[in-house]
């Protein structure tokens, strides 16, 4: 069973480029990104960066992701701060 899933995993490797695989990291990213989760939608786009890392599309998504995860931590901390004043 196990030799069967290496030899299938083999020829999956086979047919699959880097660049798909960038594709694939790139528009799941997006579409984590549209669901408003935006520490995994990073994640992804750091991954896509690693494989094609001059690509300005992946590129500017990433400093996108990284303004709105520092503007959300900006509100928690007012929202929090008004909790606690």
């Amino acid at each position: 069973m196990s030799e069967e899933l290496s030899s299938r995993s083999d020829v999956l490797s086979e047919l699959i480029t880097p660049s798909e695989i960038t594709k694939a990291h790139f528009r799941k990213s997006m579409g984590l990104h549209g669901l408003r989760d935006f520490n995994a939608s990073l994640e992804l786009a750091d991954k896509a960066c690693i494989l094609s890392p001059s690509d300005p599309l992946i590129l500017r998504h990433i400093k996108v992701l990284q303004r709105e995860i520092s503007e959300r931590s900006v509100k928690e901390k007012k929202m929090y701060a008004k909790m606690f004043a």
